[in-house]
């Protein structure tokens, strides 16, 4: 195999997402990772996250590309290597904004289990080596419940039915606890109300009130 072979799958094709990889180790008998990696032109490789158990390590090959971290973005040039510890601090995307395909090489440590959380979306990702109670290697997805931001969380009182929320633009969703209304030491009942973007101020009505039985009850809407 070479790092110049054109015999790369296509990962995803979705807007502003476009990217192939072809990988150079088989992930279910090495402990590290090491895959090529062809982001299309104008597009983006993956979605901003960061993982909990694997460290990265990116080589640009050809071309360039902007990269993204909690502290802003800056541009790779080939020959340019970035690592990515765990945790948030390891956050990344990479994007191609020049016409013409950027091809990198990214290694990575192989855990036996793997978490990475999607900050842009709210969503997690788990992925496990072995096989799982269904036969088949876990790998589920899943919204969890968002960090809060200033503006989002609110409050009704007892007997209140609604109440407008303005929210940022970038939020999606918005966790609504109704006092009185469901189980556990404070007895709010929760509800989701999923905000569209182009409308950032929403109405919240209490139109039924349900109790909260379950931690899953807890969760978001499952991404659409």
């Amino acid at each position: 195999m070479n790092v110049r072979d054109d015999d790369l799958e296509q990962f995803v094709d979705r807007q502003p997402f476009s990217s192939r990889r072809r990988r150079l180790v088989d992930p279910g008998e090495a402990r590290i990772g090491a895959s090529i990696w062809e982001i299309a032109p104008r597009s983006t490789q993956v979605p901003f996250h960061f993982h909990h158990m694997q460290e990265e390590l990116v080589v640009v090959l050809r071309g360039r590309v902007v990269l993204r971290t909690n502290a802003g973005e800056r541009e790779l040039r080939e020959g340019d290597v970035e690592h990515f510890p765990t945790g948030p601090d390891g956050a990344h995307a990479l994007r191609n904004e020049t016409g013409e395909p950027a091809r990198v090489l990214w290694i990575s440590e192989l855990a036996d289990a793997e978490i990475a959380e999607y900050p842009d979306s709210g969503k997690v990702r788990v992925v496990t080596r072995v096989a799982s109670q269904s036969g088949e290697r876990l790998a589920a997805q899943f919204r969890h419940l968002p960090v809060t931001v200033p503006g989002t969380e609110q409050s009704l009182g007892a007997g209140t039915r609604h109440r407008t929320v303005t929210v940022p633009s970038h939020v999606r969703h918005v966790l609504v606890a109704v006092p009185g209304t469901g189980h556990g030491p404070r007895g709010h009942g929760r509800f989701w109300i999923r905000v569209r973007p182009v409308m950032p101020t929403v109405m919240v009505r209490v139109l039924r009130s349900r109790p909260c039985k379950s931690a899953a009850s807890r969760t978001a809407p499952s991404p659409q």
